[in-house]
């Protein structure tokens, strides 16, 4: 119901369109909480950390659709259906073993539905395993739009404290975003020490005309035949090529 195009299922927009985004977000809850007052598990469920439960109107609405899937458990429902509904009273309630333990019954293409779900389960992946939490993001990709991944990977590469890991989701995020760009990753490669893979995104980030990279290449260059020993026409050539390129 209401599933988002798959960022997989055609050319990948490299501009996302975030008011586009918000208002079919604001569309579909509305929608879900109509489904909602009627007591439908599948509403109940899309809405689950949609709304900051923070506020007033919040836990009320917090309450209402722990309640829904409460009253649901005593209902026919596929056992897949069922465990998504005790994941999320777990989670509810604060019992995280319970919610992981059900959420470990369910494969991602249970999800498929439930994007919120989705990015709630890459949560508690996240807080044990970064690695499986950033392939949990990845995977998403074939049944979730591009507004979604990129919503997750943020927030991950805000909360993560692995500068590594930053750098890969900064990767990733290349493929969306003008915000992240060849010379943003340099600079975390510079930020880790790691020469080697700050010169391969300068280069590309000079390649494309940014002349923060270029000066930074000439002065690797630079650098680098200052340290070898004897000549190295083949740098002495790049250099050159260099020069010429950040005059333009």
């Amino acid at each position: 119901m209401f599933r988002s195009i798959p960022d997989s299922a055609g050319p990948r927009e490299s501009i996302v369109e975030p008011e586009i985004y918000e208002l079919g977000l604001v569309l579909r809850r509305r929608l879900f909480y109509v489904g909602l007052l009627a007591g439908h598990v599948q509403s109940a469920l899309c809405l689950w950390w949609s709304f900051s439960y923070n506020t007033p109107a919040g836990k009320a609405e917090k309450d209402m659709i722990l309640r829904a899937l409460d009253s649901a458990k005593a209902k026919t429902i596929s056992p897949k259906m069922l465990a998504l509904v005790e994941a999320v009273i777990a989670d509810g309630t604060g019992d995280i073993s319970q919610a992981r333990k059900q959420f470990d019954t369910l494969d991602i293409t249970d999800f498929a539905e439930y994007d919120l779900l989705w990015k709630k389960r890459g949560e508690y992946f996240f807080a044990i395993d970064q690695e499986k939490a950033l392939a949990w993001i990845w995977a998403g990709r074939e049944l979730f739009s591009a507004p979604v991944i990129v919503a997750m990977l943020e927030e991950f590469l805000n909360y993560t404290q692995d500068q590594h890991m930053k750098i890969r989701i900064s990767i990733y995020l290349l493929c969306y975003s003008p915000n992240y760009t060849y010379k943003t990753i340099a600079k975390l490669y510079e930020n880790v020490g790691d020469k080697m893979m700050a010169r391969e995104y300068h280069e590309l980030s000079g390649a494309l005309g940014d002349k923060e990279s270029q000066t930074w290449m000439l002065e690797y260059l630079q650098s680098v035949i200052r340290s070898s020993w004897g000549k190295r026409p083949d740098l002495s050539k790049q250099l050159e090529s260099w020069k010429m390129m950040l005059s333009k």
